[in-house]
């Protein structure tokens, strides 16, 4: 958003605390351009996950940098976009980057919340006291992935039945990941390596919990 928003400020009521509700988006602030300064426009708060560069980013149309009336239009080009537009393709790219290395080295695929949680624990800070989380360095993100996270799976079923349940919420205690059950009962989360408990609930169903550890690159069995 480019609205100068301090998301934090009690008009919002906690609303943006991450704390208090998270719905798993990756949300994105500006920098004044290649500097680690805060764009004058970029909202902020500690809901704010990174960062990309708000001025003078290259990409498509316009045609200040290659506009060739002789080209057709999809052939411009421009070295001037700004704004919350530019900055969230810069860490889109990061992500999918990231997401696409870690599937090839270790056969896993990212949540949103993972990667987020990776380019954010490596991400280079920014100046002064707005905030909009760190600017990734994929390279120290890769690093971290490469030795600091696996995965957990299993399958959730009746006890009595013996049937595997679907849409049984599988969550992290104390806040983070989650995910629902699929068709077949099945469930898998990326996390980073340690201790991890386990909330199981359903409409119905009495709560459970399991209590795992996530080693690097492994992957841990819950049933």
């Amino acid at each position: 958003g480019n609205g100068q928003v301090d998301l934090d400020a009690p008009i919002y009521q906690g609303l943006f605390d991450p704390a208090v509700r998270h719905s798993g988006a990756i949300m994105i602030g500006a920098t004044d351009g290649v500097s680690l300064d805060p764009a004058w426009f970029t909202n902020n708060g500690q809901r704010v996950d990174l960062n990309g560069w708000g001025f003078n980013v290259t990409t498509l149309a316009y045609g200040d940098l290659q506009g060739d009336p002789t080209f057709p239009e999809a052939q411009w080009y421009t070295a001037q976009f700004n704004g919350t537009s530019s900055a969230t393709p810069v860490v889109t790219g990061a992500v999918v980057s990231l997401t696409g290395m870690v599937r090839q080295r270790h056969g896993m695929d990212l949540d949103a919340r993972l990667a987020r949680d990776l380019l954010r624990l490596t991400g280079t800070p920014t100046n002064g006291p707005a905030l909009i989380g760190p600017r990734p360095d994929l390279v120290a993100a890769y690093a971290l992935a490469d030795t600091g996270i696996g995965e957990i799976s299993g399958l959730v079923s009746d006890q009595t039945t013996g049937l595997p349940l679907a849409n049984v919420l599988v969550s992290v205690s104390g806040g983070g990941s989650s995910v629902l059950t699929q068709s077949d009962g099945t469930w898998r989360l990326p996390l980073l390596v340690g201790p991890v408990e386990l909330l199981f609930s359903q409409f119905a169903y009495e709560d459970g919990s399991l209590i795992g550890t996530i080693t690097p690159g492994g992957s841990a069995l819950a049933n």
